[in-house]
């Protein structure tokens, strides 16, 4: 079951990657000037870039958010041992 995780994964980096040649491809041809290729590509590749580093983001807030409200530690009041009265 890991392998077909680990493949769809695989599959969702690579086909954005390569969607994303397409919308570097339309920003480089709006662009309208002679630098249109180099804008394109540079489109391309800070999508590349960023898209990754917004979702790992959203994922470990997500992590820490979910964490944050599971108090793995008892709370004080069952920490104290009692004492055994003299």
């Amino acid at each position: 079951m890991e392998t077909v995780g680990l493949a769809a994964a695989l599959w969702w980096a690579g086909t954005g990657i390569i969607a994303a040649g397409p919308g570097g491809w339309f920003a480089g041809r709006a662009m309208g000037s002679d630098d249109d290729f180099i804008h394109g590509v540079l489109s391309w590749a800070a999508t590349t870039l960023i898209v990754p580093f917004f979702l790992t983001s959203v994922r470990g807030g997500a992590l820490a958010g979910a964490l944050g409200q599971v108090n793995f530690n008892q709370p004080p009041s069952l920490q104290q041992t009692q004492q055994a009265p003299a």
